[in-house]
Formats: structure tokens, sequence, C-alpha cells
């Protein structure tokens, strides 16, 4: 018994598109919840930009989150 791959052909693209599904999910999860707010603070431009000074690591992991989580869809 022989199975062809045009009948697996589905399967691996939905399993694909599930997988990058929950890579946009949770990017856009720690990038919303954990870096945004801590470090946005609503309606002080400055102290905003003081936290990014402060934590310019976090800063990069949230654009690096955004970006993988841009890239995924």
């Amino acid at each position: 018994m022989t199975t062809s791959t045009a009948n697996n052909a589905p399967m691996i693209y939905a399993r694909t598109a599930g997988g990058l599904y929950l890579i946009i999910i949770v990017c856009g999860i720690f990038g919303e919840a954990f870096v945004r707010s801590s470090l946005v603070v609503p309606g002080d431009a400055s102290a905003t930009a003081g936290n990014i000074l402060a934590s310019p690591s976090l800063f990069r992991l949230g654009f690096v989150a955004d970006s993988v989580m841009l890239l995924a869809t």
C-alpha cells in the first residue's frame, strides 16, 4: 500500500499554515503584552522615549517579534 504525495499535499499545507498562525499569535501577544506595555506610556512621549532608551534590547526584541509576525503572514 503506497500513499501518493498528491494526497499528502493538503495536509502539509494545512500544518504549515497552522504552524505559521501559531507563530503569528505568539509573536503578537509577546509584542503587545510584554514589550509595548512596559515601554509605552500613554500620553507621555518623553517618558516613552526614556523607557526605550533605558531598555534598548527589549525594544529591539519587540521589533524582531513584530518583523517575524509580519513575515509569517
